[in-house]
């Protein structure tokens, strides 16, 4: 499904279009940031400061409609993800929801159901009974608590591992794991934001399958033959906006190019120089 995405930050406008998953690259690292920047903190649901309600415009659009973000997950995809910090399982972190979606529904498993009845049972034995004060003690093992006991361990070749042993794309890989499960769990649309030196074609497909709306920062590839991309560099080119390619056509003074041509010409210039296979 087509979405616009229209973004407004420090009085510089980008707009394009997405259908289902956008690869974004080029030079223009200011607007590359921009774009991830924005999307962040309006998941992060910040607010605008003093400085800018005075200055410029904050603005995340998705077409043309202010996004509600509580409609969607938003997960932001990179090379530096920290194992350590995963570890620790933050309610906002990957593997929380991940466990999340491992246990849903657990509360209907029957050996889930057995231990709730061996705690109540275990509760009610050790309960303090006298003539002039009764103490109850109450405990129910919720989702929530049991992911409290789970200790969270990442292994390799059976063995465990830490943020030094995972090379790039195994990081990738471990991330988009766990997304596919999450979104196997989740009735909410998934908005992804995959920021990587590297993109594999199959990054490409399992996001395409998971994500409603994918942005993709790379700067090289493996290969992977796509002309629907957004072009940051010395110029701005959405590859799905024909009016923004017309219009580079006619400023073109060294020949007349179809839209077509402009596209071909475009993909051979700035696309297949980053291809590393």
């Amino acid at each position: 499904m087509m979405h616009k995405i229209s973004i407004s930050n420090l009085n510089q406008d980008i707009s394009f279009v997405v259908n289902n998953a956008k690869l974004i690259f080029g030079n223009d690292y200011e607007k590359k940031n921009i774009i991830k920047k924005v999307i962040i903190n309006a998941f992060n649901k910040m607010q605008n400061s003093e400085f800018s309600e005075n200055n410029y415009h904050n603005i995340f659009l998705i077409d043309d409609e202010p996004i509600n973000v509580n409609d969607y997950l938003f997960y932001y995809i990179h090379d530096r993800f920290d194992l350590s910090q995963e570890q620790k399982l933050g309610t906002k972190s990957l593997c929380y929801d991940y466990l999340n979606s491992l246990l849903e529904n657990i509360e209907y498993n029957e050996s889930f159901q057995t231990i709730n009845y061996l705690l109540s049972d275990l509760m009610e034995s050790i309960s303090s009974y006298d003539e002039y004060f009764t103490s109850i003690f109450n405990c129910e093992l919720t989702k929530k608590s049991l992911i409290k006991f789970i200790e969270l361990l990442f292994l390799k070749d059976e063995y465990e591992i830490n943020n030094y042993d995972l090379s790039l794309v195994e990081v990738i890989r471990l991330q988009l794991s766990m997304l596919k499960s999450i979104a196997k769990s989740t009735k909410k649309k998934m908005f992804i934001i995959l920021d990587s030196p590297i993109l594999l074609e199959e990054f490409y497909t399992e996001l395409k399958e998971i994500a409603d709306i994918s942005l993709i920062f790379f700067e090289k590839c493996d290969g992977l033959k796509n002309d629907d991309f957004l072009l940051l560099d010395n110029i701005e080119i959405d590859m799905l906006d024909d009016n923004k390619l017309f219009e580079v056509c006619n400023n073109v003074t060294d020949n007349n190019y179809t839209i077509v041509e402009m596209k071909e010409r475009i993909v051979k210039e700035y696309y297949n120089p980053r291809k590393y296979k």
